[in-house]
């Protein structure tokens, strides 16, 4: 079916294993696939955009790129409201975890995001020095304020935070990539790592600690149905980016 795409399947349903594991198997894992799915889907969406965006020379690879965007999309919104009407409908305690739990489903997380990146565009596709710095610069910033604001828990602001700093680097990324359109450097590889990857950097972190910290999923969804209005920004503008480099070429 058209539906059906084993690379989708695994990338959302595949960190379910390691939410079970940190878990311990217990019916928390439902709160924690509440609050970290649409945040998977979003992250098949970047990966799937810069896919696209490194093989514009090839529209045979244009096609799948863009099922992956979609279809992450489409699984992780199902997946949400079946655990949002779950989690409403249960009391679910946060369990006892064990180390060793925690240490093995960040593995198999960090496994799971790897896999597709490296077999997709390649991990060379999705590393950027510039984005890197300006996100650990961005987390520094969250530890000092929680620091200076007496906090004892350094998790839950990034958890909370980093993401949305991403963002703000993307519009940054957009501003720098649109402010001269006429310009043949407008779809040059680093203005579009600028824009995209800081998003994909911040959602990573993000889920990696909720992962593997469940006590991080208690509270408000700080993964909730903006990420899905997100998706469909980050496809929207990969769209533009593919006219543009379509009409380009004609």
């Amino acid at each position: 079916m058209f539906l059906l795409d084993l690379a989708s399947i695994q990338f959302i349903f595949g960190p379910i294993g390691a939410m079970l594991i940190a878990a311990r198997f217990s019916k928390y894992a439902i709160k924690m696939v509440d609050q970290i799915t649409l945040q998977l889907g979003l992250l098949g969406t970047l990966i799937g955009c810069v896919g696209m965006m490194q093989n514009m020379d090839d529209p045979q690879a244009i096609g799948p790129a863009y099922a992956v965007c979609f279809l992450t999309l489409l699984y992780s919104f199902v997946l949400k409201i079946f655990a949002s009407q779950a989690n409403e409908a249960m009391i679910l305690p946060v369990p006892e975890t064990r180390t060793r739990d925690k240490i093995f489903a960040g593995l198999l997380l960090a496994v799971l995001m790897i896999l597709p990146m490296a077999s997709g565009a390649g991990l060379g596709a999705f590393t950027d020095a510039i984005s890197l710095l300006c996100m650990l610069v961005a987390a520094g910033f969250i530890l000092l304020v929680t620091y200076l604001t007496g906090g004892t828990d350094y998790l839950k602001p990034l958890v909370k935070y980093l993401p949305i700093a991403g963002i703000v680097f993307f519009i940054v990324g957009l501003i720098n990539i649109l402010k001269d359109l006429n310009s043949p450097e407008l779809l040059s590889a680093v203005a579009l790592s600028i824009a995209l990857l800081p998003i994909m950097y911040g959602n990573l972190v993000a889920v990696f600690i909720k992962t593997v910290q469940p006590e991080q999923c208690k509270g408000e969804d700080s993964g909730g149905y903006g990420y899905a209005a997100l998706n469909f920004a980050v496809i929207g503008f990969s769209f533009v980016v593919l006219g543009m480099n379509l009409a380009t070429v004609a």
